[in-house]
């Protein structure tokens, strides 16, 4: 956003924060606020929606970087 990009925000189900801290809820809340785009994978968690919304996000990029941290 502060690059003057548009956020597209890929949600694999409703309750993704319901075991975040309160802090952090708000800033996934503000970062969906100004999405330009939001898709929804599912109305309640299971792991196939993960898998969906994983596909949806590279089916929808035009480049994907990856990085692999052994560290981490």
């Amino acid at each position: 956003l502060d690059a003057g990009m548009e956020l597209w925000a890929y949600l694999p189900c409703p309750q993704q924060p319901q075991r975040w801290h309160p802090a952090d809820i708000a800033v996934w809340q503000r970062l969906l606020d100004q999405a330009a785009r939001v898709r929804h994978f599912g109305d309640r968690y299971a792991v196939g929606y993960l898998h969906a919304r994983n596909d949806g996000m590279l089916t929808d990029s035009s480049a994907v970087v990856a990085v692999h941290r052994p560290a981490k």
